[in-house]
Parts: C-alpha cells; sequence; structure tokens
C-alpha cells in the first residue's frame, strides 16, 4: 500500500471562490475557478487533497484552450487507491442542492480487476452527513465505449456516451434533501435525463456539504475540472 498524502490547506483560498452569504432560508452561491492558482500547484481554501506517489493533481493548462486553467487529476495507480479531490461548501445545503461543473476525460484505461475492488467510474460525488454519498456522476466502460453514469443504488446507469478529450457540462440538483424523499435530476450540456429523475443513490444524509472529486480504484485514468458552481438552500 503506498504512503498517502493529506492535506488541509489554509483559508486563503488560491483559487477562485465567491462567496455569498446567506441570510438564514436565502440561497448561496459559491463559484470556483482556477485561474489564481499557479500552475502546477494545488487548489487552497476548502480542498481537501488525497494523493499517493503514483498520483498528481495539479491546475494545468486546460488542453483545448492554453489561456485557461484547470484542476487535473492523473492516476496509473489500479492497486486499491485512488484520487480524492474534496470540497468542503461554505454552507449547508438542508433544501436544494445544484452541483454544475465542466468536465473532460483524458484517458480512461479498461478496466483491471484488483483484489474484489468495485469502486470503476472516475467523477463526482455529492456527500452529507457522515459522507453519505446523494448522488454519483462517473465515467465507465460499456461496450469498449465511455459513458457518463449515475448511482442507483450499487448499480451504474448510463446517462450518454461521450468522447475523451472534450468538455461536458454536468448539472446534478438535489431537491426535499431534508425531507427524506430526496429527488435528484441529472443534465449534461443542458439535457435533462427524465429516465434517472427521481433516483437517489443512498440512504438519505438530510444535508449536503462537499463533492468529492475521484479517481478509479480499477483503472487508470485522467480528468479535467473547470468552472463549478454550487447552489444551496
Amino acid at each position: 500500500m503506498h504512503k498517502r498524502s493529506f492535506s488541509i490547506l489554509s483559508a486563503i483560498c488560491l483559487a477562485l471562490i465567491l462567496f455569498v452569504v446567506p441570510v438564514s432560508g436565502e440561497e448561496w452561491v459559491e463559484v470556483i475557478d482556477f485561474e489564481d492558482v499557479e500552475l502546477g500547484k494545488w487548489p487552497g481554501g476548502f480542498w481537501v487533497i488525497m494523493v499517493d506517489s503514483t498520483q498528481l493533481v495539479a491546475v494545468a493548462e486546460d488542453p483545448a484552450d492554453a489561456n485557461n486553467k484547470v484542476l487535473w487529476l492523473c492516476d496509473d495507480d489500479i492497486n486499491q487507491s485512488r484520487i480524492q479531490a474534496w470540497y468542503y461548501f461554505s454552507q449547508v445545503a438542508y433544501d436544494t442542492l445544484s452541483i454544475e461543473y465542466r468536465i473532460m476525460f483524458d484517458r480512461e484505461d479498461p478496466y483491471a480487476w484488483n483484489n474484489g475492488n468495485t469502486i470503476s467510474y472516475t467523477g463526482v460525488e455529492v456527500r452529507g452527513a457522515n459522507s453519505t454519498v446523494a448522488a454519483v456522476v462517473g465515467l465507465e466502460w460499456a461496450e469498449d465505449d465511455q459513458v457518463l453514469g449515475y448511482k442507483e443504488g450499487s448499480i451504474g446507469r448510463t446517462l450518454e456516451r461521450i468522447e475523451l478529450g472534450q468538455w461536458y457540462t454536468v448539472k446534478i440538483v438535489l431537491t426535499g434533501i431534508s425531507s427524506g424523499n430526496t429527488n435528484v435530476e441529472y443534465y449534461i450540456d443542458g439535457q435533462l435525463y427524465p429516465e434517472a429523475s427521481g433516483v437517489f443513490a443512498g440512504k438519505n444524509p438530510g444535508y449536503l456539504d462537499n463533492i468529492r472529486i475521484v479517481t478509479s480504484l480499477t483503472r487508470a485514468c485522467e480528468e479535467y475540472f473547470d468552472d463549478i458552481v454550487i447552489r444551496g438552500k
């Protein structure tokens, strides 16, 4: 097992994080990009980064636009290890939460079986109380194609086949979080996928307070993120 490094970085944000401080019951918004972060560095502020010696997390040039900076994750370790980049919200979402972000997958190797590991997707988890997973959008392989999918219980379901090296805008909307009847909606490039509407990935967390950008335990992969917009209430 590789020795892993953990970093809770200073509260002075290197990434551009804009806060709208809410009055109770009002919507709050956080907008995150990486233009103010030095190339090759980690973002600061409310990020927690976990990597090992075979994995890289850094702000890098956008492969599609050298004038744009993005968050880059590169993972060549398929042996019981994955990158985790956690972002904790400035506020807690009790009723509604919207997560929107741009994502590009540059490489994902075919599945490699390793000691019974089952976390094969590379993407984003939305989490709440005691790290309960409320929603997942990740890259999977299906019939030798890459697909973006969501999680229904322990089963991965396909949303859309995608191309490597292309940016996609993903949006996850959760409503009724505190009621025990949480509804989840998934969008890709503005298109709602009604077949996934209403699917809830796990136990109701009661509130949501972080997202986790993760890589696969069982595939070598690279992914890029930018323009993260979080809205909660």
